[in-house]
């Protein structure tokens, strides 16, 4: 078993961080009239599904029968919602009660939302449904008025610090401040990658071993790719932006690049941004003659039209 698994919280005591969403979510539960349908929104990697199965739980839920969970990349569409309308009334096999979860729910098509509508509203009393995104606002607002809404947060520093350390203290494991500051900040606070970072960590012996785990993962790239269009955008220094550039130093310029571009895109989809467009022509051609040169080339072209 992997460390993201085998120290998921079971209860919502056990979660590290969002102490008010918890407090809401405990006072709704404490409720006999709880709501039967809820929405859970935030950052992937910061903890959607575990909550939604210590919710399970607390509604009465089998999680190992009666929790059915949808890939909504797979089965998004009409057809998806009549067969979930058709089956919930189906009594629960192993529990009191049998629990719909849509994971990144902003994937369903707006007729299948809108025909979700009245039952997600009126279900049968065994019947709960928990809809999890990283992008509510792709959802129908009349499909949000109808659950309880949660949004959670990353990790605080101190939060994500305190759930390495405890981690390391389960394991009888040590590393020194400054690696456990570094995990949690390639984390961004998200606990499952930090998670899935220590223990990649603790895989390797070597200090040069860990700083190759680190600088390499996904999550280092997005992190200073993030920093470095933010920098572009916001008009910094070109000192600030080299900084940057050097962190990145050790990755593929054209991997970059296509992150760039990526980040810059979901950022257009969502705003009418002239500057936005501008930065992705930017960064159009790809890498494959001039290399770190080009990336360079790229931000120095941006920093020139602020």
């Amino acid at each position: 078993m992997a460390l993201h698994t085998d120290f998921r919280p079971k209860t919502l005591d056990d979660i590290y961080g969002n102490k008010i969403v918890i407090k809401a979510i405990k006072k709704l539960l404490s409720n006999k009239d709880r709501p039967h349908s809820y929405l859970l929104t935030g950052p992937r990697g910061c903890g959607k599904t575990t909550i939604a199965r210590i919710l399970a739980k607390e509604f009465g839920c089998n999680v190992d029968v009666d929790f059915i969970e949808i890939n909504t990349a797979s089965f998004r569409g009409i057809d998806t919602a009549r067969e979930v309308i058709k089956k919930v009334n189906y009594p629960p096999m192993g529990g009191k009660a049998r629990v719909w979860f849509f994971d990144e729910c902003h994937q369903i098509t707006k007729d299948a939302q809108e025909a979700l509508l009245k039952v997600v509203e009126q279900p049968p009393e065994h019947t709960y449904f928990i809809f999890s995104t990283t992008d509510p606002q792709d959802l129908k607002p009349t499909l949000k008025d109808r659950c309880a809404s949660f949004d959670l947060k990353p990790l605080s520093s101190k939060d994500c610090f305190r759930l390495v350390r405890d981690t390391l203290n389960k394991l009888d494991k040590k590393l020194d401040t400054e690696t456990i500051k570094q995990i949690c900040d390639t984390a961004e606070g998200r606990p499952r990658t930090t998670l899935v970072l220590l223990e990649k960590v603790l895989s390797v012996d070597t200090e040069d071993e860990i700083q190759q785990i680190l600088q390499s993962s996904d999550e280092f790239i997005e992190m200073n790719v993030s920093k470095l269009v933010n920098a572009l955008m916001k008009k910094a220094s070109w000192k600030q932006i080299t900084t940057i550039l050097k962190a990145l130093n050790k990755q593929d310029p054209e991997q970059i690049r296509r992150a760039v571009v990526g980040y810059l895109g979901a950022i257009l989809m969502n705003s009418d941004n002239k500057r936005v467009f501008s930065m992705m022509l930017n960064f159009s051609e790809p890498y494959y003659n001039n290399g770190k040169a080009g990336l360079v080339m790229s931000c120095y072209a941006c920093f020139l039209e602020q």
